[in-house]
């Protein structure tokens, strides 16, 4: 899942990220050259974390897929982050969600009028890509995913201290 999110963000201007791998999940602090954000990526045969009222206008992609997009604004004094929700529906009916936040972290502050590290075209297209194909099937049959192995030697498990959600720093490519 790792190596699909470095293909992923490739060339959307993201210099660096960290992700916590869980089936079906990657939950990941990235980072821009304007801003830090923190961008959840939920897919597989899981219900959606959005719903699809209120979003801005489906818009449907060549493949078929329809996209839903919604942008809320957090509090002025930065407690609460903004946040840029994507809904991604496959033509075969598979989800792909993602939440991308202003805060380096998932439940942190945000400083006030930080920039979104991605824009919702680039989450849109990170979700479209064929990338996630296998990492969806092994979320539908509940397989292990052998991509959930730390390479941070010094703790092998993340802040929750659950082994099976392995703390990954990585780079994307230039």
């Amino acid at each position: 899942m790792v190596g699909a999110l470095k293909q992923g963000l490739a060339g959307t201007g993201v210099t660096s990220f960290s992700a916590v791998v869980r089936r079906g999940e990657v939950l990941s602090q990235i980072t821009a050259p304007h801003g830090i954000g923190f961008l959840d990526l939920v897919f597989g045969d899981q219900q959606d974390t959005t719903t699809t009222t209120g979003h801005d206008t489906p818009q449907a992609l060549p493949d078929g897929s329809i996209v839903y997009s919604d942008e809320s604004r957090g509090s002025d004094d930065g407690r609460n982050p903004d946040h840029l929700a994507v809904t991604l529906v496959r033509p075969d009916g598979t989800r792909l969600v993602a939440v991308e936040t202003n805060a380096p972290s998932e439940k942190g502050p945000a400083t006030p009028g930080a920039p979104m590290p991605l824009t919702a075209r680039q989450i849109s297209t990170l979700l479209d890509s064929p990338v996630w194909d296998a990492a969806i099937l092994a979320a539908v049959a509940d397989a292990p995913d052998p991509t959930s192995v730390a390479t941070d030697s010094t703790d092998p498990t993340n802040a929750a201290g659950d082994p099976a959600a392995a703390i990954v720093p990585a780079t994307p490519p230039s």
